[in-house]
């Protein structure tokens, strides 16, 4: 560990009265999106710290605070959110504490049946309309830092992504979470505790996520109404992905 980080990680938590005793570090993806985590122990407790150092990490983390904040809003009937204690700046570094959680293993059909009660009560029938096109691009390149928009909007997948949505007369649409895997999922008794909302966004076709988690687990999909046109997002998610990374 770097003699800078670890000295900003004693700062960050003298900030919030916490006496740091042990500090381990987390594994992460070595990619430009991910930030550094630490495992941070005080006499009692034990907490996450994320520091994000490039503008890229930055963007991540501060929009997955925002986003976490909007969700726990709203999908709060089916799902809890650990909430950070403190984020802000540090030193140039971009910051979040939270409480570390100690998890149970995830319930799968617990995870889709959740996903169920929250389409039915959030997402709305929508008619097709060049606005409605136009909201639903503005939103999914907000999960993304702008100086990668005019590339994103090259990607072959992109383009066919949004001539297939144009041929729809009407489209549910509500929030999507855009990473909704078990790796995401904590659960704690009956309660699922939702993370990781750097690609959440606001205004997309619903089902998304059940397509998602289903895909991952090797579970059939075929039940989804628009399949076709989730994996072809999901195909352009990976795309853009490797395109930032």
């Amino acid at each position: 560990m770097e003699k800078r980080v670890k000295m900003i990680i004693y700062e960050i938590f003298k900030d919030l009265n916490i006496d740091i005793k042990q500090i381990e570090v987390i594994p992460y993806k070595r990619t430009a999106r991910c930030a550094k985590k630490f495992c941070c122990r005080d006499a009692h407790r034990k907490f996450l710290l994320v520091i994000a150092e490039s503008k890229i990490q930055q963007f991540y983390l501060r929009r997955n605070i925002e986003k976490q904040f909007l969700f726990a809003n709203e999908w709060d009937i089916e799902f809890s959110f650990i909430l950070p204690l403190s984020y802000g700046m540090k030193d140039g570094f971009y910051y979040a504490v939270y409480p570390f959680f100690e998890a149970d293993e995830v319930d799968k059909d617990r995870c889709v049946d959740a996903l169920k009660v929250i389409y039915s009560k959030y997402s709305k029938k929508t008619r097709v309309t060049q606005e409605v096109i136009n909201k639903i691009e503005e939103d999914l390149l907000s999960a993304f830092p702008e100086r990668f928009h005019e590339s994103i909007k090259e990607l072959e997948l992109y383009k066919m992504y949004f001539q297939y949505l144009i041929k729809e007369n009407e489209l549910f649409i509500c929030r999507v979470h855009g990473d909704y895997a078990i790796n995401n999922i904590l659960q704690n008794g009956q309660n699922l505790f939702l993370l990781d909302f750097e690609f959440s966004t606001d205004y997309q076709v619903a089902e998304y996520d059940m397509y998602y988690f289903n895909h991952l687990k090797g579970r059939s999909v075929n039940q989804l109404m628009l399949n076709k046109i989730h994996d072809i997002k999901h195909q352009l998610q990976d795309a853009i992905n490797e395109l930032i990374d």
